[in-house]
């Protein structure tokens, strides 16, 4: 699915043998999960007063890297930007939820409280 994430123009989620999902990565995304992005960062330099700074309280993650979130993709790179200009030696920076792995598995949970028939009037 990270392949699908990042160069899919168009994803149809598949489910029970059904459509349960269909749009690009963003459309499903905010339709399914909402606009917010959590980041994995992970630096040379210790960037959390940096972050501080630019209005982010981030999170400890594994292997030494920051979990942050950010409103939407637009804040995502520009917090991005911010933190090449800082100097804090970027080394990664990847989303780390609400990926398509995360909306399936919502999309996934709904469909498993649905019947496992419809009638055709249902339809």
């Amino acid at each position: 699915m990270d392949e699908a994430q990042t160069l899919a123009d168009d994803v149809l989620v598949l489910s029970g043998g059904g459509i349960i999902g269909r749009g690009t990565p963003a459309q499903l995304r905010e339709e399914f999960l909402g606009r917010g992005l959590r980041l994995r960062i992970r630096t040379r330099l210790d960037p959390t007063e940096t972050l501080r700074g630019l209005g982010h309280d981030p999170a400890p993650g594994r292997d030494g890297a920051l979990l942050v979130d950010v409103g939407d993709e637009d804040e995502a790179e520009t917090l991005i930007a911010e933190l090449v200009r800082s100097g804090v030696g970027l080394r990664e920076a990847a989303h780390a939820g609400n990926t398509l792995e995360d909306i399936f598995l919502r999309l996934d949970d709904r469909t498993q409280h649905q019947p496992a028939y419809q009638t055709w009037d249902q339809q």
